[in-house]
């Protein structure tokens, strides 16, 4: 019986050792996605890999909207945005409420969300919670019958949180068409 307790009294000083031994540094949070990038460092790096991104598809995209003219632009944010077809109504305001077709998917093609058909998709431009980030900034740059790509790094989408089937610090690519605006 002297034999078990010090068996178990070996197996809880060790518990105890290991724990206190443990290199983690107590003000680190485990699911910190961040990888040690602050906010303008995981912007910078995705704006950069969208910038490549686009560029490797620049003529394809070209052919694909005939427009040989087509070249994305930079907001202040980080967004990138592209437009193939200009539309010929008003801008999208905040407070407007915004009535979009669109497909988002990640940069390595897979569609994550889509809808394309139907009833489109609204949303209070602005409206805090009510989309990412990149939507609100991006469709302030769209005309009601405006079709365009948004590219959104990752701290203008999800950031370091992980949703549905998109991970952690993902740009997101957003083929849109801004249909109407009340």
């Amino acid at each position: 019986m002297k034999q078990v307790r010090w068996i178990g009294a070996i197996l809880c000083g060790l518990v105890l050792l290991s724990v206190a031994c443990d290199e983690t540094d107590p003000g680190t949070d485990p699911d910190d996605n961040t990888g040690g990038l602050t906010y303008d460092q995981r912007l910078t790096r995705d704006v950069d890999s969208l910038k490549v991104w686009i560029d490797e598809r620049l003529d394809s995209l070209r052919v694909l909207h005939n427009n040989t003219m087509l070249d994305y632009e930079e907001d202040t944010s980080g967004l990138l945005y592209m437009i193939y077809e200009e539309g010929t109504g008003d801008f999208a305001e905040e407070d407007d409420i915004a009535y979009a077709y669109y497909r988002g998917s990640l940069m390595d093609g897979i569609v994550f969300d889509q809808n394309l058909s139907g009833l489109p998709f609204d949303f209070t431009v602005g409206a805090s919670g009510g989309v990412i980030e990149g939507w609100d900034i991006g469709i302030t740059k769209f005309k009601v019958g405006t079709k365009g790509y948004l590219f959104i790094p990752s701290p203008l989408a999800y950031g370091t949180r992980s949703q549905a089937a998109i991970p952690a610090n993902s740009p997101l690519i957003f083929n849109m068409e801004l249909v109407e605006l009340r």
